[in-house]
Formats: structure tokens, C-alpha cells, sequence
């Protein structure tokens, strides 16, 4: 049976990067430039040299200790116990579902604002 808490960090975590992947499509394609896809100034190239194997690290060992039983990628045992640490690592879960789904909800009002306000719409203060 796969570990609850993990699955939804996974979930989660992937779910961030391709709604960021989303954006840099979507501004590539409103703005036919590479903006935010890539580094532009010579401390964001630096920038770079540790982020992007940092975001690889991220999505990977999420989904390493869920697809193995042994190893060093994979969930320490005391991880995969119940008890105190077990109810821990379930409310963190429940908590980053939650921020999840309310910063989503923010994001979308906000794009849905500034598309809004890209084709000049009425606001609803009445100008």
C-alpha cells in the first residue's frame, strides 16, 4: 500500500512545477520571448547552477523513497512506523493539501485579474 503522506508531497510538489511550467508557456507565448525559461543576466546563469539540480532533487526523492523499499532513496523506517511521528507527518499532509488548494484559488483569481485587466475590462469600483 503506498504511504499516504508521501503520495500527496508528491502530488503536491509535481503539481507546483508543471502549473510553474504552465506559466513560462504561457508567458513565452503572450510575449514570444523566453522570459523566465532562460536566465537572462549573469547571476541568474549562477543562479541556476544550484537551482535547477535543486528543483531535479526535489521531484525526484519524493518519488525515490516511494518506489523503494531499501536503499538509501528509500523512507527511513521510522518513517514508515505509526505513533506520534506517523500522525505528524498525516496533519503536515493534510496542511500542505489545504495551503495547496488556497493558493491555487489566488493564483486564479489573479490571472483571471490581469487578463481582465490586459483588455482594459471594467473593474467593479465602477470607473
Amino acid at each position: 500500500m503506498p504511504d499516504g503522506p508521501l503520495v500527496v508531497l508528491i502530488a503536491t510538489v509535481w503539481a507546483y512545477w508543471l502549473g510553474v511550467g504552465a506559466m513560462v508557456v504561457r508567458v513565452r507565448r503572450t510575449n514570444r520571448k523566453l522570459v523566465g525559461l532562460v536566465p537572462e543576466q549573469r547571476v541568474e546563469r549562477y543562479m541556476w547552477l544550484v537551482w535547477v539540480p535543486l528543483i531535479a532533487a526535489w521531484l525526484f526523492l519524493p518519488y525515490a523513497a516511494a518506489t523503494r523499499s531499501s536503499g538509501f532513496f528509500a523512507l527511513p523506517a521510522f518513517a514508515q512506523e505509526g505513533g506520534a511521528y506517523g500522525a505528524l507527518r498525516w496533519i503536515a499532509a493534510a496542511a500542505t493539501a489545504s495551503l495547496w488548494r488556497r493558493l491555487t484559488r489566488r493564483v486564479g483569481d489573479l490571472s483571471q485579474h490581469n487578463a481582465c485587466h490586459r483588455e482594459n475590462c471594467e473593474n467593479d469600483e465602477g470607473e
